[in-house]
Parts: C-alpha cells; structure tokens; sequence
C-alpha cells in the first residue's frame, strides 16, 4: 500500500479501501444470509481450481522476477517465442526456468490429490474388509 499511496496519492488508496471493504461487506451478507441455497462442493472445487491457477501464474512470474534480479539463471529456449500477454495473464515466459516452474505447480498439486485419493480409497478398502461400518453423516 506504501507503493499505491507513493504513486496514487492517499485518497485514491483510502476509496480503494472503503470500496473494497463495501464489496466484502455486500457479499459476506449474501453469503451467509442466501448461503443455504448455495452449491458448496461445487464452489469449493471452483474455488480451488482458481487457486491453482493463481499458484501457476505467481510461480511463473516469481521465476522471472528471480531472473530479472539474478537469483536465477536465464535459459532460453532457442527458437521459442511467446506473445507478451502470455507473461501478464499465465506468467509463462521464454525461459526454461519460466515454463518449468508453474508446471511443477500443477505437477505437486495433482500428485497430493491424487495421494489423498489413493490413501482414502486404501483406508475404507481397510475398514470394510475388517466390517467397521462408517456412520452415515
């Protein structure tokens, strides 16, 4: 906020605020108070696929913010070009670093779902072949 109130001026980032804490305020009442007619499992999925595609565009441009500061190495892939908006909305750059990293997002993420699914469908495998019903919820 120190750099938006630097650029912007303090008033622009205190509307910003009020406006921001508004739309909170406005969403948290239809949440909580038209809530029970929401679909949650499907929500929740949404929701988390949101998140990994906010992991896989932070670690592409982290990755080219290291680069651009000299923490890490540039590797360009010879011949390989991407449109600028790539870089912007997907933090997909040219690099091997660039590519790589979000990919190793999607990579880790779907490897612990698919740990948990695995682990979940062996441990009711477990209970049911000792005869332990699970209560119904």
């Amino acid at each position: 906020m120190q750099s938006l109130i630097l650029e912007a001026g303090l008033v622009p980032v205190l509307q910003g605020i009020a406006i921001g804490a508004l739309s909170i305020a406005v969403l948290g009442y239809i949440v909580f108070y038209v809530g029970a007619k929401l679909p949650y499992r499907k929500m929740l999925i949404y929701t988390g696929g949101l998140v990994v595609l906010v992991l896989f565009t932070f670690l592409g441009s982290t990755a080219r913010l290291f680069q651009t500061i000299g923490w890490l190495t540039v590797h360009p892939i010879p011949g390989f070009r991407l449109p600028n908006w790539t870089g912007v909305w997907f933090g997909l750059y040219p690099t091997w670093e660039g590519i790589i990293a979000p990919f190793l997002a999607f990579a880790y993420v779907g490897g612990a779902w698919l740990w948990v699914k695995l682990s979940s469908r062996k441990s009711q495998a477990a209970l049911k072949a000792s005869g332990v019903q699970r209560a119904a919820v």
